[in-house]
């Protein structure tokens, strides 16, 4: 219990601040040249395709017997599916236009064609090294498995089939060489997604001409969520399959293993993140000695109410509601004012599991 609640006081104190950013933790990317349901070369298109068949020519659920079953190629599939190689292992998968054309287990996915249907908390996606997405802003009931690699696989995890290798920002498998962390990386800033190797933004202004705290946005990219009992205190912050110098961080109200994470720059004090630019090392409290839980944390914005931080010059602090603890986050202003103003802000941003981060106990402090 006191581990569950650790975590839980984890991602709401640095979920908070992603509120309100504009960016639906989905199943798509925004940028960055990498499609996380694979892409371009992550497909197998050889001569063994043959003409490419679609579920409809074939008379709905008929000759879906391979569907969602690990493959090298597209032959392996049988005719009408085509090998995703994108996810580790392969995946036979078929377009569609229906939920009527994926099978019973199966969910379409529009121009991602059918994925293994999954709920939140469940796990589902495991069998296909995957994390359960939800891909329909409208819908955030409908949700499938998207490929989410490891680098190095745990044992009993399938691994990408040479010589594809993990892209560990996109999540997929694709053709070496895979570009080193640089320009792009978790925690770097950014004005969109495009700007990032993960193909996502935190952007400082969000869809609605809001600012989220994020000065001069920070990237990202999704992975895995950890298990509970991989939060141990005393230990660094797990890194589940997020890129090097990145830290997993659970989201959503009620986070479990095979949900999606978000990867953000991993750190150890202050100077690791941007302090400069308003941002702090989080390594997070233990609920019962208020102490540093962690030997490593992640790098959200401030909390600009803390008590502690200030935002930088040529920022004010604005006041969020509906936080148990008094929080805040930094926005420009052209006079510089670092006096806390009460916008009555709210955290309106969604998550991947359809619901606000609020309520959290703590936003940002370092330590």
């Amino acid at each position: 219990m006191r581990r569950a609640m650790m975590v839980a006081a984890l991602t709401a104190a640095v979920l908070v601040p992603a509120c309100g950013g504009g960016e639906m933790l989905d199943g798509s990317t925004e940028g960055g040249g990498n499609d996380v349901i694979g892409g371009g070369d992550a497909t197998d298109t050889g001569p063994s395709d043959g003409p490419r068949a679609d579920v409809r020519d074939a008379g709905g659920d008929s000759g879906l017997g391979m569907l969602f079953r690990p493959c090298v190629d597209t032959a392996a599939c049988g005719p009408g599916l085509t090998c995703n190689l994108g996810y580790p292992g392969g995946l036979c998968t078929v377009r569609c236009t229906a939920d009527r054309n994926c099978g019973a287990s199966g969910i379409c996915a529009g121009m991602f064609g059918c994925l293994p249907a999954c709920q939140a908390g469940n796990d589902d996606c495991q069998p296909y090294s995957g994390i359960c997405f939800i891909f329909d802003a409208m819908d955030q009931s409908r949700r499938g498995c998207f490929p989410s690699c490891y680098e190095t696989p745990p044992t009993g995890v399938r691994g990408c089939a040479a010589p594809r290798v993990c892209d560990p920002h996109a999540g997929v498998c694709t053709m070496p060489p895979i570009m080193p962390p640089g320009p792009g990386a978790n925690g770097v800033a950014c004005m969109s997604a495009m700007d990032c190797m993960g193909g996502r933004c935190f952007q400082e202004i969000d869809t609605m001409s809001m600012p989220t705290g994020w000065i001069n946005g920070s990237c990202f990219s999704v992975g895995r969520t950890p298990a509970n009992e991989d939060f141990m205190t005393g230990m660094p912050w797990p890194r589940s399959n997020c890129p090097m110098n990145s830290v997993a961080i659970p989201a959503g109200a009620m986070p479990a293993p095979g949900d999606p994470a978000i990867c953000a720059r991993e750190c150890r004090m202050d100077s690791d993140c941007r302090a400069a630019e308003g941002y702090n090392c989080f390594r997070g409290r233990d609920p019962m000695t208020m102490m540093p839980a962690l030997t490593t944390g992640a790098c959200p914005p401030i909390n600009c109410l803390d008590t502690v931080h200030t935002c930088p010059s040529g920022f004010r602090c604005m006041a969020r509601t509906g936080t148990m603890m008094p929080s805040g986050f930094c926005v420009r202003t052209a006079g510089g004012d670092a006096g806390p103003t009460d916008s009555g802000a709210t955290d309106s941003g969604a998550t991947d599991s359809g619901t606000t981060d609020s309520g959290a106990a703590e936003t940002g402090g370092g330590g």
